[in-house]
């Protein structure tokens, strides 16, 4: 049977939401982001990752159905440092190379 997920933490913008038997925590933005800045959507992103902290769950999620707002062109320029595709897990598998081998699995050479 499924159970439903424990409110743990909320503010204006959004609600986190803990899913303990899939080890998940989710972030769900909530309507009311049509009125949010920029300073909201940060202050709704570090609560999220301040329970991420917290919880120590396996995976993290975010259900933007109902995000109506979108991050400022300055917001989104800083992206790319702080994206899950700039820092990759400690548990991920090294990428594969061309000749089938994964990356970091060979000798070291110099």
């Amino acid at each position: 049977m499924t159970q439903a997920p424990a409110e743990v933490a909320r503010n204006q913008w959004g609600v986190v939401l803990d899913h303990r038997q899939w080890a998940t925590l989710e972030l769900r933005w909530l309507p009311t982001t049509s009125e949010m800045g920029d300073d909201g959507f940060k202050e709704t992103l570090e609560l999220f990752a301040a329970e991420g902290e917290r919880a120590k769950p396996s995976y993290m999620i975010i259900d933007a159905v109902e995000l109506r707002s979108s991050p400022s062109s300055g917001l989104r320029g800083c992206r790319g440092r702080s994206s899950p595709e700039a820092l990759p897990s400690p548990t991920a598998r090294p990428p594969s190379r061309q000749d089938g081998s994964r990356a970091g699995s060979g000798p070291i050479s110099g």
